[in-house]
């Protein structure tokens, strides 16, 4: 089966899964795809399980202007085949928080290049790309990669920053990773403490 074969059965196996008011729920939750099935996340692992990953089949998915294909297409990438230019890529296209969790999640926390590309994302003006880092260098944290001197000055600056938003999604993902930095090692823990007191100690 080819790529566009691949791609076409995956498509019409969304019918088998769909569903209505989850669908329109989402859609009144402001989840902003052309076409949404309103297929779970448990089905959408079943579907991918039947797929070998693949990269190919990967970039012609997250082309598709549909939540099941974007969501479809972070599963069934190959962690090694992500380049770290197609992740950039990927993330300025990502457009709900669904999928840059699910990105994170499945991808970004196991590659290479995650401890550098964090440190990047997390000086961006773009709410969703700001959650991003704040989501992935949390799990970085309690994989013991842990930020060098200036790196923990640049999360406590952009956690300062990000704790001043209305964005309560933002804020509570800040609040998970100052709380795996402060979990993870007795030095920052201190630190954490001296600048966080509410979160730290709630």
């Amino acid at each position: 089966m080819n790529t566009a074969e691949a791609l076409r059965e995956i498509k019409q196996s969304f019918r088998l899964y769909m569903n209505g008011p989850a669908a329109q729920s989402m859609r009144q939750k402001g989840l902003n795809y052309k076409l949404i099935w309103g297929v779970s996340l448990t089905d959408l692992k079943e579907i991918a399980k039947e797929y070998a990953p693949n990269a190919e089949l990967a970039q012609a998915l997250f082309q598709e202007p549909i939540r099941e294909c974007k969501i479809l297409s972070i599963l069934l990438m190959p962690i090694k085949d992500l380049q770290e230019h197609t992740a950039e890529v990927w993330m300025n296209q990502i457009e709900t928080q669904e999928l840059a969790e699910i990105f994170v999640l499945h991808l970004l926390q196991h590659e290479p290049y995650a401890n550098m590309l964090v440190w990047r994302w997390m000086e961006s003006n773009r709410p969703l790309t700001l959650l991003c880092s704040f989501n992935l260098v949390g799990r970085l944290f309690t994989q013991d990669v842990l930020p060098t001197e200036a790196q923990c000055e640049s999360f406590i600056h952009a956690a300062q920053q990000a704790l001043l938003t209305n964005d309560i999604s933002l804020q509570h993902t800040v609040a998970n990773a100052i709380l795996s930095l402060y979990e993870a090692d007795e030095k920052f823990a201190e630190t954490m403490r001296r600048h966080f007191p509410q979160i730290v100690e709630w």
